[in-house]
This record gives C-alpha cells, sequence and structure tokens, in this order.
C-alpha cells in the first residue's frame, strides 16, 4: 500500500529520498542533501521505468522504505503506483520540492 505523506525537512532528513525529476531540474532548483538522484525520465521526458527500476535496485531493497519525490507531487504519485505493483516500499512525498522551498528549505547545488 502506498503512503502518501506531505514533505516537510523532519521527513527527508529520516528517510532515504529518490528524486526521480529531470536534470534539468535538479540544476534549476539544486538537491535534497544525500538524495538519490534517479531520474524516471529520458532527457527529452519521456518514461523508462525499465533503466529507472535497474538504477533503483542498485540503491535500494523492496523491503526498505523509501520516499519519492518531484516537483510537486503530481508524477510521484503515478511513479508510486507503478513501485507499489513492483513490489516496492514506497512513500510519495506530497508537494514534492515546491512544498519544501515554501518551507524555507536550503537545497545544494547539483554537481552532475
Amino acid at each position: 500500500m502506498i503512503k502518501n505523506i506531505v514533505v516537510d525537512t523532519n521527513i527527508i532528513n529520516e528517510l532515504k529520498v529518490v528524486d526521480v525529476r529531470l536534470k534539468f531540474e535538479w540544476q534549476h532548483t539544486g538537491v535534497i542533501k544525500d538524495s538519490l538522484l534517479i531520474s524516471y525520465y529520458n532527457n527529452i521526458g519521456l518514461p523508462i521505468p525499465e533503466k529507472f527500476l535497474e538504477e533503483l535496485d542498485k540503491h535500494v531493497s523492496k523491503d526498505e522504505e523509501f520516499g519519492i519525490i518531484c516537483r510537486t507531487g503530481n508524477r510521484t504519485s503515478q511513479i508510486a503506483q507503478f513501485l507499489d505493483e513492483k513490489g516496492y516500499s514506497v512513500i510519495n512525498l506530497d508537494g514534492g520540492i515546491v512544498e519544501l522551498e515554501k518551507q524555507g528549505y536550503k537545497f545544494i547545488k547539483y554537481n552532475g
């Protein structure tokens, strides 16, 4: 079952976070310190679910609870459904990067 939690600074400090946004979004806003940057999309914004899973499996196990984040939570709600169907213990971090910005979170520069 998918958990939906409104993202806040406490959650991202306690939870492994996977940022599924596009590279240009990471460059634009910066990223969450210690987050895993695994885009669900290719360079033109098309989903690449199998490549995403291949990379994700290098960093998390299916029974390990982790959060996924995008700009607002819209994309991650769909990706969370996909991951749940594949057997992952995923939390959709609703509100996304926009919510963290509202809370004054200081992102780190993306160096990729």
